[in-house]
């Protein structure tokens, strides 16, 4: 699936109705999640942390920036994990790997 690439994408970290998921995947090694500047090997670790913000602060969208050779089943479980947290929107972009803030 090719994304398009956000150029000016959201950067940073969660604001009040949006959680910013960033994706990178290393071949051999596979994909992980940052989220609030702290890494997740699983999406599935996600679904709590994403549900506490929905319930406490009313989150709706759920913004991901997957580097652009992350397979696809590993973002079809992340937006399966923003589902199951009750976030009922997604936004997806790429990023490259020479973005500011982009993993080297």
């Amino acid at each position: 699936v090719n994304l398009p690439e956000a150029r000016d994408a959201i950067k940073g970290k969660t604001t009040k109705g949006w959680a910013v998921i960033d994706v990178w995947w290393t071949p051999g090694k596979g994909g992980e999640c940052v989220y609030e500047e702290k890494n997740y090997k699983d999406p599935e670790m996600l679904v709590p942390l994403l549900t506490k913000r929905t319930s406490n602060f009313g989150l709706n969208t759920a913004y991901i920036r997957a580097s652009r050779d992350t397979q696809y089943f590993y973002i079809s479980r992340l937006v399966k994990a923003v589902a199951e947290a009750g976030v009922p929107n997604v936004t997806f972009a790429t990023a490259k790997a020479d973005e500011p803030g982009a993993r080297q």
